[in-house]
């Protein structure tokens, strides 16, 4: 019951932060930027909650189609993928040459699309502009890049299709909620 109730989440918590943590360090060298980045992405809202008080139709924790960040914890999934993402992201910028790296990057991105496979869409399509950015733009070697959508791809057909074949359409393309 701990494992399940107070571990378990600070894990999520944690890895959640130290994703966004890692992404804001690469990105800037402030530490009040990186600092920023921590709050909002644990602290941010939309504004729907305000305009609630004023409106009656827009709701409080829905509102403007947006979720809340508070309300994320309610689905781990989304959480852990993110974590995830970032992490993936981290990895892929520190990559270089490295095989074993590439390695590790298919396997998350593998779990990922098995976790949340809308984030693995995501991540597939990022590691993918990234890849032909690398190999077009700064003439970096192409063979990590196939090793990674590789190992991806091999761990998405093992574990994301025998569980989802069955539902019928799993993925659904439906642009600006229509």
């Amino acid at each position: 019951e701990d494992l399940h109730y107070r571990l378990f989440p600070l894990f999520m918590s944690l890895l959640y932060g130290s994703g966004f943590y890692l992404f804001a360090k690469m990105i800037s060298k402030n530490k009040w930027s990186q600092l920023s980045v921590i709050f909002f992405a644990y602290f941010a809202q939309s504004w729907s909650p305000i305009i609630s008080l004023f409106s009656k139709s827009i709701g409080a924790s829905n509102g403007l189609g947006i979720v809340q960040s508070l309300e994320l914890i309610l689905d781990p999934s989304i959480i852990f993928s993110t974590g995830m993402f970032l992490a993936l992201l981290f990895l892929l910028l520190n990559m270089g040459k490295s095989l074993k790296m590439a390695i590790i990057i298919g396997l998350i991105l593998g779990i990922m699309s098995e976790l949340k496979v809308y984030m693995g869409i995501i991540a597939i399509g990022s590691i993918g502009l990234f890849a032909l950015y690398e190999v077009l733009l700064k003439r970096k070697n192409i063979f990590p890049f196939v090793i990674l959508f590789s190992v991806g791809f091999v761990l998405t057909l093992l574990t994301f299709f025998p569980n989802n074949l069955s539902s019928g359409t799993s993925l659904l393309f439906s642009p600006l909620f229509v």
